[in-house]
């Protein structure tokens, strides 16, 4: 996890709200490899999911393409694990460059789930997937441009 230097993708949201509240997207879920030590299920050590929604400095404008980054500025991409933050995602959420800075400690630095500091920076990826969630695709339109930096 630590030599990814940005993940960047866009998406086109037909008739979506402004701020892009509660409105479907794709979503990007980064697997890690099992390495024996705090796995979380037993074919992938990690999954850390990047929801458009829960992103810093929000502004996703109805049908126009919308960037979405890793990187500081406008829809800045956050971090959850579901398995040890114990939530689904949250507002405040770490980003990618807090994951690679050092441990994360879910329960004392941002009052959910495990109390336990995890190094994901040391962590292998196995795989990157971009994903939506089901029911919810009509009149959806979405392009994925990955950056070249990871």
């Amino acid at each position: 996890m630590g030599d990814i230097q940005s993940l960047t993708y866009h998406t086109k949201k037909v008739g979506a709200p402004v701020d892009g509240s509660n409105a479907p997207n794709i979503y990007v879920n980064v697997y890690t490899e099992p390495d024996g030590v705090d796995d979380t299920a037993s074919w992938y050590g990690y999954r850390l999911t990047l929801e458009p929604y829960l992103s810093r400095n929000l502004m996703a404008p109805a049908d126009e393409w919308v960037e979405w980054s890793t990187e500081p500025g406008t829809n800045q991409l956050t971090v959850f694990d579901a398995a040890k933050a114990g939530v689904f995602g949250f507002y405040g959420q770490p980003t990618l460059q807090d994951l690679q800075s050092g441990t994360v400690n879910w329960k004392q630095d941002y009052g959910y789930g495990a109390d336990e500091e995890i190094d994901y920076a040391s962590e292998e990826v196995k795989y990157i997937v971009f994903d939506t969630g089901s029911g919810w695709a009509d009149n959806y339109e979405a392009t994925l441009t990955p950056s070249n930096s990871w």
